[in-house]
């Protein structure tokens, strides 16, 4: 008798897990999950290969291969300090990582490289030029430098910006979150740090698509906010129940990815939404609370970080339109 109940329980356990996986797939098209050393530190971010994601973890970034629907860990990089931020040059030669004290460079290939130290303390983000001579710095005070990466000199500064910020692809612009100070978004020119416009407030973690017309963001009413920088217009997309704590471009700019925590389950985790119609697209189900996303840029593939459990899930969702 206690051989059958337990049988039966086995089978009650094997049929949720199934149901679940099939609701899962209503939406993905397979998902992979990984144990990782601790909660995502600074962000997630797929390598330009589009098969390779990058994950940090305190002092660590981690490299795993996705192959098959699979996660497989290839790779460890220790830094000296806690990873603040970090970056691929754009020769996918070189991996940045932004530290309390450093920026360190990493030739993926040979390993490290050098170490420029930094003039100030409380860096929150930065973004490094194409040839990577010049790196941006925001820092938590609100102030922005720009530092040559071969000497270490400082070869601009403002308190006027700074915290979290964004390069645009040619260069000439940064869009930078004042946040804790003020709680304003402004664009700066490049060379000398003017302001050259003023968003609405509140839109944190900001990113340039890649043909520089769109800058999204997070908002603070769990709100998506679209910066139209050719119309010179703000839009914002509501949806998400939870706070949102990720966002991403997808599809060369057609698509944003969001993903929120704390959302109850019939409202969805994650979010895709077309950015020229100004809608939703697809709501997502909520398998944890995601603190961070990436989409691949050359496939069908995304990926969330739980925060309360310290695991990425890989995804592959069906071709956007």
């Amino acid at each position: 008798m206690i051989r059958i109940l337990i049988a039966v329980f086995a089978l009650c356990l094997i049929t949720d897990i199934s149901l679940l996986s099939q609701d899962f797939a209503k939406d993905t098209l397979w998902s992979a999950t990984v144990p990782h050393n601790g909660t995502i530190s600074a962000k997630l971010m797929f390598h330009p290969d589009g098969n390779t994601l990058f994950a940090t973890s305190d002092h660590y970034l981690y490299e795993y291969r996705t192959e098959n629907g699979l996660l497989l860990k290839t790779r460890m990089t220790q830094s000296g300090s806690a990873i603040i931020d970090y970056q691929i040059s754009r020769d996918t030669q070189t991996i940045f990582l932004l530290t309390r004290q450093y920026i360190e460079i990493w030739d993926i290939k040979a390993g490290f490289t050098k170490k420029i130290p930094l003039k100030n303390q409380g860096v929150t983000s930065f973004a490094v030029s194409s040839d990577n001579t010049i790196a941006f710095i925001g820092y938590y005070n609100r102030g922005l430098e720009k530092m040559s990466l071969i000497n270490g000199e400082v070869l601009a500064s403002t308190l006027d910006v700074g915290y979290e910020i964004s390069l645009k692809p040619d260069e000439s612009e940064i869009v930078c979150f004042y946040a804790p100070m003020t709680h304003r978004t402004s664009i700066v020119n490049t060379d000398d740090f003017k302001i050259i416009h003023t968003l609405p407030p509140t839109t944190h973690t900001p990113q340039y698509s890649a043909d520089g017309k769109y800058i999204i963001g997070i908002a603070s009413n769990n709100s998506v906010s679209i910066y139209d920088r050719t119309e010179n217009k703000h839009y914002t997309l509501s949806g998400h129940k939870g706070k949102i704590t990720g966002i991403c471009f997808a599809q060369q700019g057609k698509y944003i990815f969001t993903s929120s925590v704390y959302e109850p389950k019939e409202n969805h985790g994650y979010r895709i939404w077309d950015i020229e119609k100004k809608q939703l697209y697809k709501a997502g189900p909520a398998q944890l609370n995601a603190q961070k996303i990436t989409h691949s840029r050359h496939q069908s593939l995304f990926a969330l970080s739980s925060g309360d459990t310290g695991k990425i899930i890989l995804c592959k969702h069906e071709d956007l339109p």
